[in-house]
């Protein structure tokens, strides 16, 4: 259900709509559609489409999903991280010693423990 506090701007669109002359909802049951897409947290059609509000729309309604995608996508980042670090120390196979001047990279940089 949508909540008063987070989509006030969706509630105040709605009854902007409703009470301007030249954009009005052309019958009750446009409005009643509008709320009823309010209260399901989908996007409403009083406001324009846009990319952002649809897909905040989609967060909202989908919490669960969007929370485990950005954790596999957190884990995948610090995981290639780890590889990458353990990988360069593991080659060289001594302890991390200060990087020539003339070779400067990212991962030469990092202090293998």
């Amino acid at each position: 259900m949508g909540s008063l506090g987070r989509d006030r701007g969706d509630i105040e669109t709605i009854v902007a709509k409703a009470l301007e002359k030249e954009r009005r909802y052309g019958s009750a049951a446009e409005l009643a559609q509008d709320i009823r897409r309010y209260l399901e947290d989908k996007p409403i059609v009083a406001r324009p489409p846009s990319t952002t509000y649809q897909l905040q729309k989609f967060a909202q309604r989908h919490k669960a999903l969007v929370t485990s995608l950005a954790a596999v996508f957190l884990t995948l980042a610090v995981g290639i991280s780890v590889s990458i670090r353990e990988g360069h120390c593991g080659a060289t196979g001594r302890p991390r010693l200060p990087m020539r001047a003339h070779y400067p990279t990212i991962v030469e940089s990092v202090p293998c423990a």
